[in-house]
């Protein structure tokens, strides 16, 4: 670590007076729990949720209205039976109850606002509070201090998300430069942006390097294809999508660094982590329980299902068994790290992001993923189901996409999904990444409900 980074943390624990000392006292703490023995992990999760549940009963009349009627006690929690007992929370039932999902009376500080992008329609507005933010800053740091990085640090971002992008004025200026932050915008990834970002790579140095799988992809295949040197940071962070297996290859060829898998939320913050084994994510079972369903029911390891989390680090607006719409694998056994938090052995996605089939066959984005590595002359895909019998593959490259290659392609994708359905195929002269940033590689209109709950 770094002189400088040593003394910005002192200096900035100092000036953030009981917010800096709880939340780098709760990292330290959150990393003194990774190898418990899993009865204790289960033990503490389980108080845990009996202190959300308690106080979601006496203070929020939704969540006392739902846990009196599905017969659950808060002051008598047992894990997973309690949280099966309830149904789950929809993002319909969020829009619709709104305020009435706060705490009234809030006995737990300042509301702060957010909010999800939208990736999949209308934006989901929510509130957490203090000990939220605590939590998540010091989840964050946690797992990032797994690959060598700290608080102050040289960290550089390929980020798309205009609220995090942008500078609000100087003071937020300064704070980044004092942070030792740096940001790239996403959103348009041309040929200025990309000599931007290898110029920062080669002349700033950073630790550690943030960004979209997708964006990172793209910026990592300009430098292997035209011979590029990069100053290898220690450690890159992939989040906000799925991370596909050929993405991690040559994104770690061309920076020469090892590159992490993290899954988080805007509801959650930090939810899962890759470890050094990478072997799966670790999920922080100290802020949330999740649990993956398949037709109301845990699902098995290696089972798809959907994610269902329910936060035990806000009880601003208490979020109980909420529907997320991300399609996950859980591992089993335990991790070569040593850390004793159960993993997810894959995010597969959103429940909009695997094509249903009219056979009844669930196909994720790794399948198109696999077809189209390495195809010459494509540079970018986009594959989208507007109804269940009908995909359409929307191609960006060279000449070489002619009309009998595209109609083949079409006529391959048909003959693997083994299903009566029509694909077609076409050359577009650029597909633009999603409002959000995000590439989206696989969009469907017949999103599947892997939970067994309607939306």
């Amino acid at each position: 670590m770094s002189l400088y980074g040593r003394a910005y943390r002192g200096v900035w624990r100092l000036r953030a007076g009981e917010w800096g000392t709880r939340f780098f006292s709760e990292a330290a703490v959150m990393a003194s729990r990774e190898r418990l023995p899993l009865a204790e992990q289960v033990a503490y999760q389980t108080r845990r949720l009996e202190a959300l549940l308690t106080y979601a009963h006496a203070h929020v009349p939704f969540w006392r209205a739902r846990l009196d009627q599905a017969g659950v006690d808060p002051h008598h929690v047992r894990l997973p039976d309690t949280l099966l007992a309830l149904p789950l929370l929809t993002k319909a039932e969020i829009r619709a109850q709104g305020q009435a999902l706060v705490a009234k009376p809030n006995g737990t500080g300042r509301l702060i606002a957010n909010a999800t992008s939208g990736s999949t329609g209308q934006p989901l507005h929510f509130w957490q509070d203090e000990r939220f933010a605590i939590a998540s800053h010091a989840s964050r740091l946690r797992y990032r201090r797994w690959y060598g990085y700290d608080f102050g640090e040289r960290i550089a971002f390929l980020w798309g998300a205009h609220r995090d992008t942008r500078i609000r004025g100087a003071r937020e200026w300064l704070r980044r430069a004092l942070r030792r932050e740096q940001w790239v915008n996403a959103f348009r990834l041309d040929a200025a942006q990309m000599q931007q970002f290898a110029a920062l790579l080669n002349n700033w140095r950073p630790v550690m390097v943030v960004a979209y799988p997708a964006a990172l992809h793209a910026f990592a295949r300009q430098v292997l294809q035209h011979g590029l040197r990069i100053h290898p940071p220690q450690a890159i962070e992939c989040s906000a999508e799925v991370l596909w297996p050929e993405q991690r290859q040559e994104i770690e060829a061309a920076l020469r660094a090892p590159v992490y898998d993290v899954y988080g939320s805007r509801e959650f913050g930090s939810v899962a982590a890759e470890c050094a084994s990478h072997a799966g994510l670790h999920i922080f079972t100290d802020n949330q329980v999740l649990e993956v369903i398949r037709d109301g029911r845990p699902a098995q390891p290696g089972e798809i299902g959907e994610i269902v989390i329910t936060g035990l680090t806000s009880f601003a607006m208490p979020l109980i068994r909420y529907q997320t719409g991300d399609l996950a694998v859980l591992d089993e056994g335990p991790c070569a790290c040593g850390r004793t938090l159960p993993r997810l052995a894959q995010v597969v996605g959103r429940t909009n992001s695997v094509i249903a089939l009219p056979n009844g066959r669930l196909v994720h984005g790794a399948f198109f993923s696999h077809l189209f590595r390495g195809q010459f002359g494509l540079a970018q895909y986009r594959v989208l189901q507007p109804a269940l019998g009908e995909i359409q593959i929307l191609l960006e490259g060279d000449d070489t996409l002619t009309p009998e290659r595209l109609a083949s392609i079409a006529a391959t994708v048909r003959t693997q999904l083994d299903s009566v359905v029509t694909v077609s195929a076409t050359r577009v002269a650029h597909i633009e990444p999603l409002p959000t940033g995000k590439m989206g590689y696989l969009i469907s209109q017949v999103p599947v409900d892997l939970a067994g709950q309607t939306a």
